[in-house]
């Protein structure tokens, strides 16, 4: 424990020490499921700035919209049960909400939500959360990622705090050549499924501290859902890509501080 403190504060040495409160990694609470199965988003522990205030009051906003969205689904489930003259509500709703980084400068977190309301097909959506930690603000990829990477964004069914969705043929290049060497390789009908896209694809992605990168992943439609790989863009990628040096500094520095005091799973 003795040597990872060393390292971070080797880190911070390097980088000429905290200077301001969204400089530094921010402590996050455990809290209780909101539901079974219905991850609470992870709140910033005795926050002190009115930023950190802000992300808070998003996050329990984004609880009580978590838990109407579940309400809602069970409700369309019954009343598609009743239609059928069935027993069977054919009802699940889950989420998990992971920290991927708790700063410096942002935090961000992977949300991975699986639902089925009644109809003919569950519906499993991967999106994120990244929040400025020096405004209190939903991040904005084109202040985190090089233009060529966004491409356009997708506002559509970002939830108010989640990150809107990328269209990028960069970001799809990158993707299939990392899916030719992944896991599903061999699997000509997933391979097809991410190669013959007619349109830009669109991904969704998150600042990963513990991949020292930016993991991302394409949206596939939900009878491809199987064939989704999550890749990481390491900062090597993302320097060669033109990312902005503040988002690679903030990276590697989370990635330093990550290793050497792991927060808690």
């Amino acid at each position: 424990m003795a040597e990872k403190r060393f390292i971070m504060l080797a880190a911070l040495v390097l980088y000429g020490g905290f200077a301001h409160a969204a400089d530094q990694p921010v402590i996050l609470t455990k809290p209780r499921p909101l539901h079974e199965d219905v991850d609470a988003a992870p709140k910033i522990q005795r926050p002190r700035t009115g930023p950190e205030r802000r992300i808070n009051k998003a996050l329990a906003g984004y609880d009580a919209r978590s838990l109407k969205e579940l309400g809602e689904c069970r409700k369309s489930a019954l009343g598609n049960a009743r239609v059928i003259h069935s027993a069977d509500t054919d009802f699940e709703w889950r989420r998990s909400i992971k920290p991927s980084m708790r700063g410096p400068h942002y935090l961000s977190f992977s949300v991975f939500t699986y639902y089925s309301c009644g109809g003919a097909h569950p519906s499993p959506v991967t999106s994120s959360i990244i929040f400025d930690l020096e405004t209190g603000l939903r991040a904005q990829w084109k202040n985190l990622l090089p233009k060529k990477l966004v491409g356009k964004t997708d506002e559509n069914g970002a939830g108010g705090i989640e990150m809107p969705s990328m269209a990028s043929k960069r970001l799809h290049e990158l993707y299939v050549q990392a899916y030719r060497k992944g896991e599903h390789a061999d699997d000509k009908q997933c391979v097809d499924s991410v190669e013959s896209s007619d349109s830009e694809p669109m991904f969704q992605a998150w600042l990963d501290a513990g991949a020292g990168g930016l993991t991302y992943v394409m949206l596939l439609n939900q009878f491809d859902t199987a064939c989704m790989d999550e890749f990481v863009l390491p900062l090597e990628t993302l320097r060669a890509e033109g990312a902005p040096e503040a988002t690679l500094r903030a990276l590697d520095l989370a990635h330093k501080t990550w290793i050497a005091d792991k927060p808690p799973k």
